[in-house]
């Protein structure tokens, strides 16, 4: 199980090394060795950097949703359209999940050689058509 070193991301991955090394333990060691060396990695991964930003992102995420004073009878605005300012990868992926909700879209770019390369090289250019998609090449101070 020593080969995980001949693996970069692994290496840059505390907690996967850990993982592959409680394993090994896990195979290798008696069973009450085994747990103490899961134990003692684990130890070692509570208090890392990655660990508590991944409890804050955890707990923020579920904060998140808890909108003060925003009660069970409250309707949803209904969205009639949309409107994206950038046809890059960004853009267009998210002119694509509106498009196959049904959503009209307006893709604005700054011209109109930008926007024809975002219904040409994106793959969002086989789902928008053009009565879906609207390119609008005027500035976006205009719009």
């Amino acid at each position: 199980m020593k080969h995980w070193r001949n693996f970069p991301r692994v290496r840059a991955l505390p907690s996967t090394r850990a993982c592959l090394e409680a394993v090994q333990a896990a195979a290798t060691l008696p069973f009450r060795e085994g747990l103490n060396r899961e134990r003692a990695l684990f130890a070692e991964l509570v208090n890392t950097a990655e660990a508590k930003a991944l409890r804050y992102a955890f707990f923020a995420e579920r904060q998140a949703a808890k909108v003060p004073d925003l009660g069970i009878a409250t309707t949803p605005y209904a969205i009639s359209s949309v409107a994206i300012i950038g046809g890059g990868t960004m853009g267009t992926g998210i002119a694509m999940a509106c498009a196959d909700a049904g959503i009209p879209v307006k893709l604005l770019e700054l011209d109109q050689a930008a926007a024809a390369r975002a219904m040409v090289e994106s793959p969002a250019s086989t789902k928008l058509p053009q009565s879906v998609a609207r390119l609008i090449s005027s500035p976006c101070g205009n719009v």
